[in-house]
């Protein structure tokens, strides 16, 4: 049996209304012809059905690659885990030493905080800084341009 003669699901209707919206969003189809292709894609049987009402349209384009995560950055990873347990270890002590007079780790929480802050702030605007080895085990750090945004 050939793909084309299988019954066709709601889900591969709506993908199709959709792109004959487009289609007509494009000026390829005009509005009288655009809700003739759309009833008919409602109420089509098969894939072969769907098929015949793009079939004299452009392939559709490919979907845009999704944004990539802001922490799907290791010096920001690395920022966010340092503030973390920095932070975590300082509430703790605070806390162990009876928390007498002022909460004394918010000046922590603060200066880690504003170095989590300009790592995202490199991220988003594309500069990150980066380690590299050089010389006899020293190390340095390198400002790149990040063109993956």
């Amino acid at each position: 049996m050939d793909t084309l003669d299988h019954r066709a699901s709601d889900a591969e209707r709506d993908a199709t209304a959709d792109r004959l919206r487009v289609a007509g969003g494009d000026g390829r189809l005009d509005p009288d012809e655009l809700e003739q292709r759309l009833d008919a894609a409602y109420s089509a049987k098969t894939l072969g059905d769907l098929a015949a009402l793009t079939r004299d349209l452009p392939a559709a384009p490919p979907a845009a690659a999704p944004p990539e995560p802001k922490l799907d950055s290791q010096p920001v990873r690395a920022r966010l885990a340092s503030f973390i347990i920095i932070n975590t270890i300082c509430i703790v002590i605070w806390a162990a030493s009876g928390a007498n007079g002022g909460f004394w780790p918010i000046w922590v929480i603060l200066g880690t905080g504003i170095g989590l802050f300009a790592a995202m702030v490199r991220r988003a605007l594309g500069v990150e800084e980066e380690e590299e080895g050089h010389g006899r085990g020293r190390r340095h750090r390198r400002r790149r341009l990040d063109t993956r945004l």
